[in-house]
């Protein structure tokens, strides 16, 4: 027997979970539908806002760093202060 999650077991236990703590809650208190992959997403714009993108990408393990914007947040954040402050 595995002792790990593998990538859909995980997904489907975060889904259960949401599905089970969601059902005595009203629908305005309600969990929204979670990804896993929000988790690499947080994790990705903190580490981008802290350190840039070059170390964002090796820290990811990812090969180019087109993938690594798709994960990161924090260059879109930049631009979204810089158009308020015009």
């Amino acid at each position: 027997m595995q002792g790990f999650y593998n990538r859909d077991s995980y997904r489907r236990a975060a889904e259960n979970a949401i599905i089970k703590g969601n059902k005595p809650l009203p629908v305005d208190q309600q969990i929204f539908h979670w990804f896993s992959y929000l988790l690499r997403n947080s994790a990705a714009t903190a580490i981008e806002s802290k350190v840039g993108l070059d170390e964002t990408q090796a820290q990811l393990g990812h090969k180019a760093a087109d993938m690594t914007r798709r994960y990161s947040k924090a260059q879109l954040r930049i631009r979204e202060e810089m158009a308020e402050s015009v």
